[in-house]
């Protein structure tokens, strides 16, 4: 249940990145960090949230899951309108790890985002995972947020 998209930017997400420069700060922001955000713990406490719980098929990666909660939240779009921009939307198909991949790799469904939102708060880890994205967002600059430490200085 890792997550585990590419590191190396592609050619094509080279591309995308310079025509998002703009308006999609946000989006090359994720793609940029996506591997700190999600590193070894936050994914091992994302995980747990299915110790011990029965669930019928394997699910989707949690940290992949979290990263299209937190496209939508920012996109601020209800479950559905998160499914279509997963499969149709470039700039989040970039943070998601998908440019370029065949439609038939995605399978979500608005209840996997559902409960996977419900876990997350039971769990905590939306707090986690927001305040681990605006610290990140602080130490590398990347969304035009610089840490206090590099404003002054």
């Amino acid at each position: 249940m890792l997550w585990t998209p590419p590191v190396p930017f592609s050619p094509a997400e080279d591309k995308l990145t310079g025509r998002l420069k703009r308006g999609g700060k946000f989006y090359v922001f994720l793609r940029s960090i996506r591997e700190q955000l999600f590193d070894a713990d936050l994914q091992a406490a994302l995980i747990a949230m299915y110790t011990g719980r029965a669930y019928g098929k394997q699910p989707k990666p949690p940290a992949f899951v979290a990263m299209v909660l937190l496209l939508q939240a920012y996109a601020k779009v209800g479950d559905e309108e998160a499914i279509r921009r997963v499969h149709m939307d470039r700039a989040w198909q970039l943070a998601l790890g998908l440019l370029g991949t065949s439609d038939d790799v995605v399978h979500l469904a608005q209840s996997t985002l559902f409960e996977v939102r419900e876990r997350l708060i039971e769990a905590r880890l939306d707090v986690r995972l927001l305040a681990r994205t605006v610290d990140l967002a602080r130490e590398t600059g990347l969304f035009g947020v610089a840490s206090a430490r590099t404003a002054s200085g």
